[in-house]
């Protein structure tokens, strides 16, 4: 049997157009396979032809014969090699899945566990830090495989964490127990020091610190704070000896005499003052006590001066002015004696007029004459005088 040349060219161009059709889907697979069988039943009939020619002497129809099996095999060759090529082709893609998928698990593998360690590393950690932290798990993760155990990349993990915030974790506590050394230290400020004076020292003790190496001893740190809180503490101290001295000023003037004057208290304020200036801050308060009371002394005995002679001066009062009414009492019995021994007439006596302005001329005579330490007797002579004189111009 023959096969027409109809049918092999359109064997050939059937294969032709499979060979560049797409390979991928499941209908190009099925075409394909029908067309190798379609090739093969081609190439069974171009077989039996050809047996069924070589009885023949036809020259002609055996070159025919040759022609179409030699296009019989070149369309087998073709075939095979598009199959190949299919192949290669389908293996190559498989590559890629394949890789798509290792990439895809690799990046979902490192996004795990990079959120795993921002979740792990310190929250103190600043924002370069938490850069630095995460490019350390970068470099961590890139010796791992995503097929390994997370007990097996966790460890990993948090050793390239803890290499990486191990020297800021040592500087953080490092500064921490600065802090502690510096509150320490400012609790052992003198008891007067107030939230001012605590603020001072910790801005001076932070500054001192500063130029302290973290690695330096625990005793160059202490030393460094005493350095620098030596100039608070004396102050808080001189602050509080000036506080005290006006303390023992004030005291020192409320203790003067009930009667001291306005100007008593300046001069005590101003002596005090001079006296304490003089004196060093750092004096005891005894030491102080002793420079107030001298300086405080000249003004207490002039006060007291002064109060005993007002006090004199009111007793010498008091008793001028019981002896001027002693010595115009002593009038009335005077003028009774003078009358006794007919010495004054009646109507002079019954004068009533004249007997009180006679008193009258005895007090301002006796007002004016004692000064109060007289003896009674020493009055009434007194007394006695002013009326004989009042007395001596009746006479006459």
């Amino acid at each position: 049997m023959r096969v027409p040349r109809v049918d092999l060219m359109r064997f050939r161009e059937g294969h032709g157009s499979t060979a560049s059709a797409p390979a991928s889907s499941v209908l190009q697979n099925r075409r394909e396979r029908v067309e190798e069988l379609g090739l093969e039943a081609q190439e069974l009939r171009a077989k039996r032809e050809i047996e069924k020619l070589r009885g023949e002497d036809s020259e002609a129809e055996r070159g025919q014969t040759m022609e179409a099996r030699a296009q019989v095999l070149a369309q087998r060759r073709a075939l095979e090699e598009a199959r190949l090529q299919r192949e290669r082709e389908a293996e190559r893609r498989q590559r890629e899945r394949r890789q798509v998928e290792l990439e895809r698990q690799e990046a979902e593998f490192r996004r795990r566990w990079l959120r795993w360690a921002s979740a792990a590393a310190p929250d103190w950690l600043s924002a370069e830090q938490a850069q630095a932290v995460a490019g350390a798990v970068e470099r961590a993760l890139s010796h791992c495989d995503p097929e390994q155990p997370d007990d097996d990349v966790r460890p990993l993990l948090e050793k390239a964490i803890e290499r990486v915030v191990a020297p800021w974790r040592a500087e953080r506590e490092e500064r921490a127990r600065r802090e502690n050394l510096i509150e320490q230290a400012v609790w052992r400020l003198p008891s007067g020091a107030t939230q001012a004076d605590k603020a001072r020292a910790i801005v001076s003790a932070r500054a001192a610190l500063s130029t302290v190496p973290l690695d330096a001893s625990d005793a160059g740190v202490r030393v460094a704070l005493d350095e620098a809180l030596a100039p608070a503490k004396q102050a808080i101290e001189d602050a509080q000896a000036r506080s005290r001295r006006e303390q023992l000023l004030d005291f020192a003037v409320r203790g003067l005499s009930w009667n001291a004057t306005a100007a008593d208290k300046a001069q005590a304020t101003a002596a005090v003052r001079s006296a304490l200036s003089n004196v060093p801050l750092q004096a005891s308060r005894s030491e102080e006590q002793t420079v107030v009371a001298a300086a405080v002394a000249p003004i207490k005995r002039a006060i007291e001066e002064r109060t005993a002679a007002q006090q004199e001066h009111e007793r010498r009062e008091r008793n001028k002015s019981s002896l001027v009414s002693l010595g115009v009492l002593h009038v009335s019995a005077y003028l009774s004696e003078l009358y006794s021994d007919d010495e004054i007439s009646d109507d002079a006596y019954s004068d009533y007029e004249w007997r009180n302005q006679l008193e009258t001329t005895v007090r301002k005579v006796l007002e004016s004459e004692l000064a109060g330490d007289e003896s009674l007797e020493d009055v009434w002579q007194i007394a006695r005088e002013v009326v004989g004189e009042e007395l001596e111009p009746d006479d006459a």
